[in-house]
């Protein structure tokens, strides 16, 4: 019934020119994607140079050396 009544309303909205749901859900997906897209260009060389730092020190010594 609500489901209903929301997708009713969605429907009046859009008709009348509103910005309706749909249309604040694909801007805010879209500027998500972007955001997901510079974490990921920017984590990149971080991660890196974090596993460089730190593969030594969990890697180095023999009882931890496991078959890889």
């Amino acid at each position: 019934m609500g489901s209903g009544e929301s997708y009713k309303q969605w429907a009046i909205s859009s008709r009348s020119g509103k910005k309706h749901p749909i249309f604040f859900f694909i801007s805010s997906f879209f500027s998500l994607c972007i955001f997901c897209i510079f974490f990921l260009v920017f984590s990149i060389p971080f991660f890196f140079f974090f596993f460089y730092i730190f593969f030594p020190i969990f890697y180095l010594p023999p009882g931890k050396q496991t078959g890889a």
